[in-house]
């Protein structure tokens, strides 16, 4: 809806989990990194659908923005405009650490 209202593109299957993590809730910060590094690449097409263009990520709570940070560095390789996170709640450590 987001995408829509925006006259935009959902980008749905651009960015691809190419590996089970286990759940981020029970993890370290150091161990929410690890776990997430390497788990997402992009689609044939992305490269070719996001270059030049506003790239936004949505993701529903940060915590320590591990997952954000590896979705990120994956999508910039195909050099969009910019890239931005939207994000729907955040955890008290977040809060706490400023970010």
């Amino acid at each position: 809806m987001l995408s829509r209202d925006l006259k935009g593109d959902s980008g749905s299957g651009l960015l691809i989990k190419t590996r089970r993590t286990p759940l981020q809730t029970q993890l370290s910060d150091t161990e929410r990194l690890k776990n997430v590094d390497g788990a997402f690449e992009l689609s044939p097409t992305a490269v070719d659908r996001l270059c030049g263009r506003t790239v936004v990520i949505v993701d529903d709570v940060l915590t320590t923005g591990a997952t954000v940070c590896a979705a990120t560095n994956v999508i910039l390789q195909a050099r969009p405009h910019q890239c931005l996170y939207l994000t729907l709640a955040r955890s008290r450590a977040t809060i706490r650490s400023g970010l």
